[in-house]
Order: C-alpha cells, then structure tokens, then sequence
C-alpha cells in the first residue's frame, strides 16, 4: 500500500516537471498598438457672445366654461373637444387671389350676379298697374298685355319689351326671351319684376350675351329705384340656368313640345281668331310669340305654387316657320318656380297636360 503511494506522487512530480520544462521552452509575442495622439480644442470662454431671448408675452384664451346637465364645469384644457365654446382668432390679411367683389360688396347692385348665383324677381314696394305701366312706357319699354290672374283682381301681369330685347330673341329657338314680366301683387303688397339677366341666360342659352340684359337691368334699376328693390328669395346658380331642370330625368329648354304645325301665315290667323290669345309679338317674318290665357280651371295652379311668382302667366308660345312650340310646362313651371318643393309639384301634376290641350286647341 505504501508503494503504490509513492509511486502516484513519482508520477504527478513527474508530470509537473515536465509541463514546466514545456512553458520554458514555448514562448508568444503579444504587440500592442501604440495609443493615439488627440488634440483637444478648448474654446475660449471669454469671446462667447451669449444671446439672451426677449421676453414674449403670451395670452391663453380659454372657452367659456359651461355647466353640464350634472353641474360639472367642463376642462378648459379640452377646449378642442367642445368646438362650440372654441375661440379662433383669424389673421386679417388677405390672400393675393383674394376676389376683391366678395370684400367690397358695394359695387353688387341689386340683380346683379352674386357669388356665382344671380335672382329670379327684383321685390320692390307695391304699385298700381296704372303706376306700373305709366313708368315702363317712360323707360321706353311697349306694354304687350295687362292680364288679371285671380277673382279679386289683387294679381295682374304685365308684359313688356323693347327693340332691344326683341332683336336679341329674334333667333331660332330663342323667341321666349324676348319679352320681360311685372307682377303687381296685391295679395302680399308688392312688385316682381322678372330680372333679365336670369331669364335671358336660361331662355337664350348658348346664345346668351350680357349686353342687352345687362343694359335693361340697369334700367329697371333707374326707373324703380335701386334703394327700392330688392333681390328675391329665388336664387340659382347663374350658369346652371342654361341647363336647368326640375331633377334628374325631368324636361329642359331644349325638350319642347310641337303641338300643330301649318303656314305661318294660317297660325297667325288662329291665333288672332281665339279669344285666348291676349298678344301677339311679331319678331320676324316666320316667327311670332303669343300670350296665351289659361282656363280658370288650370291657371290655379298658382295658388299652390305661390302668388309671388305668378308673372309666369300668361303662358308664352312660340310661333316659328309652320310650327307651335312651348316650352314643356314640367321645365317652365320649375325655372319659373325654383324653390317649388316636390311634393307642391306632385299636387299640381295635372297641370301640364291641361295646359298641351288648351293650347293645341287653339291652333287646331
């Protein structure tokens, strides 16, 4: 046993001297690189120059602070969610492509084209006819017809031109405009004067040049008085007049109706035969426009539309080489009416069908 002790202390002795002797004979170089020289720049403390910000004065405005229904203030920090209570405070400068009409809205008269959307009636304070029809002879203009609309007598529609408007109309299809219309309204105590510019740009459509009804607006406003009128409620976009319908689907200018054909000269004829036809306007050798009077029956379609607008009355006709046209009751009625509701339209359906058989009757 003691042997084998000695001979297991020989041998880790032996293993030692040897690892030892192999490390003094097994040698490794190591380099390390040499450390990088840094120049460091310290800046001159005395020739910085310190730039001290002025003070800026700040106003916060805060909403006015409601109670709830439960009494609870509401947070002014929240301002933006309570967009009611918000204040916004606007610049007051101007972009450069700023339209300087929508600034300086003293240089719109009454009638003229106003944000893109011009009337349909220029109201004025209430006038006997005779007073009406007394002013637009001064002013130059010819009175066509004088016509009662109403048992009472309270509603009277004068048509009225001149040269100018006749010879602007004297063209195909475009014999409606050549007159304009007055209402003296008794019933809600004024005056509607048709404005030509809204007539003229619907009824002469891509014909449509500002000169004359421009030049006849101004004149209106001369004879009436621009501080006595005002524009009416019917307002529609001023280029939308040339397509104007009712709604999707329904009748414009161009839909007319051809009701009876013959000479010019046989339909001229019948027309002054009726009793029906109140005026006849000749504008050029083929072609003539008529005012036609409708049925007590169907002219009461007025009173559900609205008095206000009944200078649409007499019903116009258009007389040109052999042919009776008028425009589809559906689209005059509506552009004469641009604030008619759907359901007023509906209760006086009958309407146009009732005024294509009165006048075909006429030229039959």
């Amino acid at each position: 046993m003691k042997s084998k002790t000695l001979l297991s202390i020989g041998s880790f002795a032996l293993v030692l001297f040897t690892s030892v002797s192999l490390a003094d004979n097994y040698t490794r170089d190591i380099h390390i690189p040499p450390v990088p020289e840094v120049t460091v720049v310290v800046p001159d403390v005395s020739k910085v120059t310190a730039i001290v910000p002025t003070a800026v004065k700040v106003n916060t405005i805060y909403p006015q602070v409601r109670k709830s229904r439960v009494n609870k203030p509401i947070n002014p920090h929240r301002q933006f969610e309570h967009k009611r209570n918000a204040r916004i405070i606007f610049s007051k400068r101007i972009p450069l492509s700023y339209n300087k009409m929508t600034l300086d809205e003293k240089n719109i008269l009454v009638g003229d084209i106003k944000n893109s959307r011009v009337s349909l009636y220029l109201r004025g304070t209430y006038m006997k006819p005779k007073v009406l029809k007394e002013k637009l002879t001064g002013a130059g203009y010819k009175i066509l017809s004088m016509t009662l609309l109403d048992k009472k007598k309270k509603l009277m529609s004068i048509v009225f031109t001149n040269k100018d408007i006749e010879a602007m109309a004297d063209a195909p299809n475009r014999g409606f405009a050549a007159s304009l219309r007055v209402l003296a309204d008794g019933i809600n105590k004024q005056i509607s004067i048709i404005n030509p510019l809204y007539i003229s740009r619907a009824f002469m459509q891509d014909d449509y040049k500002k000169t004359t009804p421009q030049a006849n607006l101004e004149k209106l406003r001369d004879t009436f008085g621009d501080s006595n009128l005002t524009d009416s409620e019917d307002i529609v976009k001023f280029n939308l007049l040339a397509k104007y319908v009712f709604m999707n689907g329904m009748p414009g200018y161009k839909d007319m109706s051809i009701l009876a054909k013959a000479t010019h000269v046989k339909l001229l004829a019948k027309a002054k035969k009726s009793k029906k036809v109140l005026y006849i306007q000749e504008l050029s050798k083929n072609r003539a426009v008529v005012g036609v009077k409708l049925s007590k029956r169907t002219a009461k379609f007025i009173k559900k539309a609205g008095y206000a607008n009944a200078a649409l009355l007499p019903y116009p006709v258009l007389l040109e080489n052999g042919e009776v046209k008028i425009l589809d009751p559906k689209y005059y009625i509506s552009v004469m009416y641009p604030l008619l509701k759907m359901g007023t339209f509906m209760k006086i359906s009958t309407v146009p069908g009732a005024i294509n058989g009165e006048i075909k009757k006429i030229f039959k």
